[in-house]
């Protein structure tokens, strides 16, 4: 899939989410409005009969029927009020990313330091994913469940969360449950997570009439001790109230299912076309889904607020009128077409042992590469890297296998990643640390020999495993973390072209600031575009002249300015002018940022390759601008 082009239609299908919405609470207001207008001409009429008897006057019954304003502006706006305003809360209540989503099912945190085989195999299958797919490593939910799913969840990749069933571990072996996680991954990264979050907003909102009802019926009992002593009326009162509620209620149910119905079917059978497009093998997946059909549990959750979140699991996590996904058969005949229609018979898994670290051997080193594979589509270039960082992964020493069993050793790997190859230099970045009082110091100074024995193309996915590590910490000590890898980078020296690699994606992936939202114009960045494809100008080149001809392979890839964009000069052009440049690119819109890949892939490539310091480079840019770019 194309990362940027999937962004694109994933604003199109906001779009659509919009219009199902309003046409819902549209639908839900016109109802509210006839059940109160009912509502009101019988209460008016049997008024008008009462007076009648009294008075003998059958004059005041033509008031019967008459459409009351007044009451139609309070119904609408009433309602208006409470689903907007539901809405809004569950989306505020979400804020802080897929974590908040996977948390409201049950979903409880993977430890890093587990020892249990299955739990292990699946933290294995989600860094190889993340690593082949060029996101960050997401954090790993549970759900106690033993039926067969798993949803991805976040507003963006950097925050995005993997949850998983306990029956998915149970009974998928290691092809089908990778099968599973390549069709979440897929969501990542075509864009759905952002708006099955929007989604859970808008479904509460629909939902939230039937809740309060269903509340109220709940509160009879607490209720029911202090009525017997005024005959049972507030018991009454509370019990028509709450009927009437989840009554009306029930048309915000039907839409709510309606939407997820509307919005989810498609995506699904999209994301298993690209989750075989990941793995290359689409008996995984198939394999998952049949065993889904043969469990008794199936894919169903029973936790309370699944009703919200019930579009965004893999399979269906509720029976209803209105189907989220595809029908298995379906889905399992569309990846295995000489299926005989038979399910399989589901029976617990016995893990295999995570494969043994490496004694020695030299890692996997990746060779230079043609410019044309470096922006191919994510999920084709995740099913080529895919076995190669599986590979690689099991290559690493076993001193930085055991750092990355938890997060003080993931703080060591990435201080350890800054580190100079110089003893002497080494030596005052230790020392350095130690007057900062920072924990990991020494452990970092003992990693740094096995660390600086990485090759340089796999520097970046060793500090995305690192990262991916370090969820569990607090903010206040991922900032300080921040703070000291800032320092080791320009520790009495000019900072190397790896070294700001290495920090500009530790800094993106460890801010704690939301994006930042910026001009939308071309002109805006004129000068921080130079200077980013100017600084990879020089990077193989020896002067300016020789560096013009390079720059100038990059123009064609991005908008026509006039005056054309022109060269920065290398002594105009140190690190600390790209970085800037690039955090300032960081607020640029989309294609923008797109174009200016393609513009340096181009540079990089001018003499026909690009090299793995090139690519490191490259993906570094990349990855500081919040798009995913995977190892090729």
């Amino acid at each position: 899939m194309d990362f940027f082009a999937a962004e694109a239609r994933a604003k199109g299908r906001t779009r659509s989410l919009i219009v199902y919405f309003i046409l819902g609470v549209a639908g839900l207001v016109v109802t509210l409005n006839v059940l109160a207008l009912i509502g009101m001409n019988v209460a008016n009429a049997s008024h008008a009969a009462r007076y009648t008897q009294d008075d003998g006057d059958d004059n005041n019954s033509g008031n019967a029927g008459v459409w009351n304003p007044g009451l139609s502006v309070m119904v609408t706006l009433g309602t208006l009020v409470v689903v907007g305003g539901a809405c809004l809360y569950k989306i505020s209540e979400l804020r802080q990313g897929g974590a908040a989503v996977a948390e409201s099912v049950g979903g409880v945190p993977l430890s890093p330091q587990t020892t249990d085989l299955a739990e292990k195999r699946l933290r294995n299958i989600v860094e190889e994913m993340a690593l082949a797919s060029g996101v960050p490593v997401p954090p790993i939910y549970i759900i106690e469940e033993d039926s067969i799913n798993a949803f991805a969840a976040g507003f963006r990749p950097e925050d995005a969360v993997i949850t998983v069933t306990r029956g998915s571990l149970k009974y998928l072996n290691r092809d089908e449950l990778q099968g599973v996680i390549a069709h979440e991954f897929s969501h990542v990264l075509n864009g759905d997570m952002r708006l099955n979050v929007q989604l859970i907003g808008a479904v509460f909102g629909l939902l939230v009439i039937a809740i309060i009802g269903r509340v109220l019926l709940q509160s009879v009992g607490r209720v029911r001790v202090r009525s017997s002593r005024d005959g049972g009326n507030a018991t009454i009162a509370i019990l028509a109230a709450g009927a009437a509620l989840v009554a009306v209620g029930s048309l915000g149910v039907f839409f709510g299912r309606l939407i997820q119905a509307s919005v989810s079917r498609e995506r699904e059978r999209l994301a298993d076309a690209s989750g075989v497009q990941f793995t290359r093998n689409p008996s995984g997946l198939a394999g998952a889904l049949k065993k889904i059909g043969g469990l008794a549990q199936g894919s169903l959750i029973e936790h309370a607020h699944v009703q919200e979140t019930a579009h965004m699991f893999f399979a269906p996590a509720l029976n209803g009128m209105f189907a989220t996904h595809p029908p298995l058969e379906e889905r399992i005949r569309e990846l295995d077409p000489q299926w005989d229609g038979k399910f399989a018979v589901v029976k617990p898994i016995i893990a295999e042992p995570v494969p043994p670290t490496s004694t020695g051997a030299a890692p996997n080193i990746p060779a230079a590469i043609n410019a044309a594979q470096w922006l191919v589509p994510a999920s084709v270039a995740s099913a080529i890297a895919l076995d190669d960082i599986r590979t690689w992964r099991a290559s690493l020493p076993a001193s930085i296998t055991a750092a990355l069993a938890d997060a003080q050793g993931c703080r060591a790997l990435m201080l350890a990643m800054a580190f100079e190859n110089d003893p002497a230099q080494r030596a005052a970045q230790l020392q350095r640390l130690q007057q900062f009082a920072e924990p990991a110091a020494q452990a970092a100074a003992n990693l740094a020999n096995d660390v600086g024995q990485v090759p340089a193309g796999r520097q970046l996915p060793l500090l995305e495993l690192a990262l991916g590590g370090l969820a569990p910490l607090p903010v206040s000590e991922k900032t300080f973390l921040l703070a000291r890898m800032r320092d080791l980078t320009a520790f009495d020296r000019g900072q190397t072209l790896h070294q700001f690699a290495l920090w500009r994606v530790a800094e993106y992936r460890l801010r704690p600031q939301p994006p930042r939202i910026g001009p939308t114009t071309t002109e805006n960045y004129r000068r921080d575009l130079s200077l980013v494809l100017s600084g990879l100008a020089h990077l193989s080149t020896p002067d300016d002249a020789a560096a013009q001809p390079v720059f100038a392979q990059g123009l064609p890839a991005l908008p026509v300015l006039s005056p054309p964009l022109t060269l920065t000069a290398r002594s105009l052009a140190p690190i600390s002018e790209v970085e800037a440049a690039c955090t300032r690119l960081e607020a640029a819109p989309f294609p923008l940022k797109k174009q200016l890949l393609e513009a340096g892939a181009l540079v990089a490539q001018a003499d026909g390759v690009v090299e793995p310091a090139e690519a490191e480079l490259l993906r570094a840019l990349a990855a500081s601008l919040g798009c995913a770019v995977p190892p090729v």
